[in-house]
């Protein structure tokens, strides 16, 4: 699983929005080499007045996933959604940062449940 967090100081029309969280969603299965499915995208533009001003668009992506992955995998995925940004935005500079962050099954929770725990009982 990969759960990508996107904030920016990039406006975005729905329809971009959309097409931008598909392909950052893409890059990071293929980084990762997850099945499509286990990716979770989420775009946060971030209001003018609510930002330092940059002369180019500033973009941080947050990948939260489980432990353990090769460090080939995590330099795919930060020139994955370098690429990927680079391809969707042209020639407009971007400056990307991705932070990889990984937790362990006894940090993660879904449905009322660990993740640690739903291995042993599982």
């Amino acid at each position: 699983m990969a759960t990508v967090i996107i904030t920016t100081s990039i406006s975005f029309t729905e329809e971009e929005s959309r097409e931008f969280v598909k392909r950052i969603g893409d890059a990071a299965v293929k980084a990762f080499r997850l099945p499509k499915d286990l990716r979770d995208v989420y775009l946060y533009p971030i209001p003018e007045y609510a930002q330092t001003p940059h002369e180019c668009g500033q973009m941080t992506c947050f990948v939260y996933t489980a432990p353990g992955k090769p460090v080939e995998y995590k330099r795919d995925m930060v020139q994955g959604i370098q690429e990927t940004t680079q391809q969707f935005f042209g020639e407009k500079k971007v400056n990307t940062v991705v932070i990889i962050k990984e937790h362990p099954d006894e940090n993660v929770g879904a449905g009322g449940t660990l993740r640690l725990d739903a291995k042993k009982n599982g």
